[in-house]
């Protein structure tokens, strides 16, 4: 696996850091990730959005996983970010005041995601031919998740997490548990799999038509790989069929069209619920009617 060039960098001094004098390379639901220009980043998590769980628990699992995934000799062709600290903002900084609260640091991969809007503009070919590289390279991620010894730190697979964030709502709370009963029962016959969990083209870097990078590991969980593969599925379903031909031919793993199922379920669930969750922040912050 490529690994990131080593990197002079200048300790952040949160007393004076100014976010805003850097660019921002990603935003997302729970914070945005500023290129420091000494070949790192930073990504700051917010400290109220829209997103579901807590900011904390993740940005405390991405430096988990990308900590033991370092020590490993990936198989695949990308580059994961390496870790060089994270930590609690001070209070009272700069960027306290500007709604952040947790900082990660990280090695920046070359590359940029790709448009959804322009992939599936690529031609048959095209399409099958990335759908492969990326069944290839997750089936590659999948075995170095299942070789660290992070399961123990991981709860058993559960929606608990989305339940919690659909009390409020009776029809989304009954089908979340409907849905996790179903999952529970699937999983009766399969190991527990460490998943990406977020597995979707936003967080796959490419440069020069080819896979980079493989970034934002803060939704690693205990799953089902269909839960990966669907991610992608849902955004580029033409990739389909090279995406699962490839993972199976590269993993050993026969995947479930029930699995595939379950896992387009949830994420629709999810889409569902931080939309709910985005017009209720909305409402709070701006004083909608």
């Amino acid at each position: 696996m490529p690994r990131a060039s080593q990197v002079v960098m200048k300790l952040i001094d949160f007393e004076n850091f100014t976010p805003l004098d850097f660019i921002i390379i990603g935003t997302g639901l729970w914070g945005n990730v500023f290129d420091l220009g000494d070949g790192t980043v930073i990504k700051l998590i917010k400290k109220n959005c829209a997103g579901i769980g807590s900011g904390e628990i993740k940005i405390t699992r991405e430096y988990e996983v990308l900590s033991e995934l370092a020590k490993l000799k990936l198989e695949g062709n990308f580059s994961i970010p390496q870790i060089f600290g994270y930590g609690k903002i001070p209070v009272r900084t700069i960027v306290d005041k500007l709604g952040f609260n947790f900082w990660l640091r990280m090695s920046k991969i070359a590359g940029q995601p790709r448009k959804i809007s322009d992939l599936i503009k690529l031609s048959t070919q095209d399409l099958s031919s990335l759908g492969a590289t990326l069944g290839e390279e997750l089936a590659s991620l999948h075995r170095a998740l299942n070789s660290l010894a992070l399961k123990t730190i991981f709860p058993s697979f559960s929606l608990e997490e989305l339940k919690a964030n659909s009390k409020d709502d009776i029809v989304l709370f009954k089908t979340t548990e409907e849905l996790e009963s179903r999952a529970l029962d699937f999983l009766k016959n399969r190991s527990s799999y460490l998943i990406h969990g977020d597995f979707n083209i936003s967080n796959i870097l490419f440069k020069a038509g080819k896979c980079t990078g493989i970034i934002d590991f803060a939704e690693t969980t205990l799953g089902f790989p269909e839960k990966d593969l669907s991610d992608l599925i849902k955004e580029i379903p033409q990739i389909q069929s090279s995406l699962i031909d490839s993972y199976q031919k590269y993993s050993g793993v026969m995947i479930s069209q029930v699995g595939l199922e379950l896992g387009l379920a949830i994420n629709s669930l999810i889409s569902v619920m931080i939309e709910k969750r985005q017009i209720l922040y909305l409402k709070n912050h701006i004083n909608l009617n």
